[in-house]
């Protein structure tokens, strides 16, 4: 996508608005899944929420996640 854009094929802002649509959201590593491989590792070492690797960065049961120790009861 970058070489066509390189070489002339796309203009920049054909470049842009492709490049944009290519991730699913905000928080969400398109190429090397990094984000979701590092939740993962967290939770099995027991740094992070039991739960915390499957809910997407962008979900609002993060903030249940965020809230549930204190004192709430899980909803998931």
């Amino acid at each position: 996508m970058s070489g066509g854009a390189a070489c002339g094929k796309l203009t920049l802002e054909e470049f842009h608005e492709a490049e944009s649509c290519m991730h699913r959201s905000h928080g969400h590593c398109m190429t090397m899944g990094t984000a979701s491989t590092m939740a993962s590792m967290i939770e099995a070492l027991g740094v992070g929420m039991p739960g915390n690797a499957a809910i997407p960065a962008v979900d609002a049961r993060r903030y249940d996640l965020r809230v549930w120790p204190a004192g709430g009861s899980s909803s998931w």
